[in-house]
């Protein structure tokens, strides 16, 4: 399960701010594909890093609001975004596989307007 994640499903039903430390593990996954990949794989995660963050960062300015944050939308987009996470683990392995990733990921983005996510 991707770290922080949790945190803050647990929480999507409860009013009021939330602890923004919780947030800090979601960037577990990029800085792990840093540390991990190395030379030829090196740029392919730090531009699939770049995609997951663009993904996650607008995703959590619906929690760290300061009037009213809605949880429920943060984590909609980052249940989403798990299929990021899972491109990110394997580096784009090829031209294929990440096609078939990113059609994931449009496909949980359309799914979520017709099932929801918690």
């Amino acid at each position: 399960m991707w770290p922080g994640w949790a945190n803050l499903a647990r929480k999507a039903s409860v009013r009021g701010p939330i602890r923004r430390w919780l947030l800090a593990p979601l960037a577990a996954p990029i800085v792990l594909a840093i540390i991990a990949n190395a030379q030829e794989y090196r740029q392919t995660a730090a531009w699939l890093s770049l995609l997951l963050a663009l993904w996650v960062l607008p995703c959590l300015r619906h929690a760290v609001r300061e009037t009213e944050p809605n949880l429920r939308l943060t984590v909609a987009g980052l249940v989403s975004g798990i299929v990021l996470v899972d491109l990110l683990a394997v580096a784009g392995h090829s031209a294929p596989v990440t096609l078939l990733f990113l059609t994931l990921f449009a496909a949980a983005v359309v799914g979520q307007r017709y099932l929801p996510a918690t």
